[in-house]
């Protein structure tokens, strides 16, 4: 059932939550978009939360807080960019916790971690020349080195145990780190309207995939 569900919630966030946001449908004012683009995360948020009280354990409930902490982020980063991105942050250390509660670190995390900073860190510096402070430099650097951590800590538990849960939860760190990157496109690059519309579908495609790690 849950299956059908989440299915449903990909359809309506393509066809007219993403289309109402990026003004493609319909004449909403500024706060009927940002509803548009917190609603799905929402949506996903609703799926931890529903794993969580119906019996779920520790996991459950810190993928449900990342979720909604994910929510207000969503609605903040067009409000005030920072604030959302602070918010993304924290969202990010509840996703770290969740992980760890399911499979403590190990060895394998350290590569894992080494070659995806300096993946990012590689990527960052295409458009280095947009970020012009070091303050914010800095910033963008440790939000990286979060996302690194999320995969040092995601990408081995399918290998270490093999679950419905584990193949989500890193498949859903990927595929948010991707969305990362294309963010940092979006902002600091010129990328077109389509492009910007394959970004945010991919960010909700990862935070649906998280929601669903939660049963």
């Amino acid at each position: 059932m849950r299956w059908i569900l989440a299915l449903m919630v990909l359809l309506s966030t393509v066809l007219v939550f993403m289309p109402v946001y990026q003004r493609r449908l319909g004449h909403a004012g500024r706060w009927g978009k940002l509803v548009c683009k917190g609603f799905p995360t929402l949506m996903c948020a609703a799926f931890a939360g529903t794993a969580y009280f119906c019996g779920g354990d520790r996991y459950s409930l810190l993928i449900f807080l990342g979720l909604c902490v994910c929510t207000a982020a969503d609605v903040l980063l067009d409000v005030h960019f920072v604030t959302g991105g602070v918010l993304f942050f924290a969202g990010h250390l509840f996703y770290m916790s969740a992980f760890c509660t399911q499979q403590p670190p190990t060895w394998w995390s350290l590569p894992v971690f080494a070659a995806a900073f300096a993946l990012l860190w590689l990527f960052l510096q295409r458009f280095r020349s947009g970020i012009r402070s070091a303050g914010m430099y800095c910033c963008v650097l440790t939000y990286g080195a979060a996302l690194s951590v999320v995969l040092g800590l995601s990408l081995p538990m399918p290998f270490l145990g093999l679950s419905e849960r584990t193949l989500l939860s890193a498949l859903g760190a990927a595929v948010f780190v991707l969305s990362d990157m294309g963010v940092c496109h979006s902002v600091l690059g010129k990328v077109s309207l389509r492009r910007n519309a394959f970004y945010l579908g991919i960010y909700y495609l990862a935070q649906l995939l998280l929601g669903l790690s939660a049963f």
